[in-house]
């Protein structure tokens, strides 16, 4: 995968390594197979549409940008921690994928998760977290009308 810290190309006002570029084709290999992975009984298609999405929107040997601003703007701390916080966790990315395996797998129903079946919702929000279920060409809101 190799990801590297670059200087944002649209928060052109510092000079912090706040961006992060990597090769789409092996990190797209990467995803499938950890997405091959997970045991989850809400999965569904999760997992194919995001890889199709990446799939249809990129070539093997493009470039993801990954502009990180945005988030880090939410948060008091530096910029430049952030951005060094980022890169140490890509670096560690197997330990973290495979802390996210553990906390999908299926774990046996407590007594009340028998009695009360868990909403579709609640039971997809791990998923979630990790970004499934929302690959998309729209961002935020879809115009109606003439294109």
């Amino acid at each position: 995968m190799d990801p590297r810290a670059r200087q944002s190309m649209i928060w052109d006002d510092t000079p912090d390594l706040i961006a992060v570029t990597a090769r789409c084709g092996p990190g797209i290999a990467r995803l499938d197979g950890f997405l091959g992975r997970i045991d989850h009984p809400g999965l569904g298609t999760m997992a194919e549409d995001a890889l199709r999405f990446l799939r249809s929107h990129t070539e093997p040997d493009h470039h993801f940008v990954l502009e990180c601003g945005e988030v880090f703007d939410m948060d008091d701390e530096p910029f430049a921690d952030q951005g060094r916080t980022l890169m140490a966790g890509l670096a560690d990315i197997d330990t973290e994928m495979e802390a996210a395996l553990v906390r999908l797998a299926p774990a046996k129903p407590n007594f009340w998760q028998r009695v009360f079946t868990p909403s579709q919702e609640s039971s997809e929000e791990p998923l979630r977290e990790l970004g499934l279920g929302y690959w998309s060409d729209t961002l935020y809101i879809e115009l109606d009308g003439p294109r």
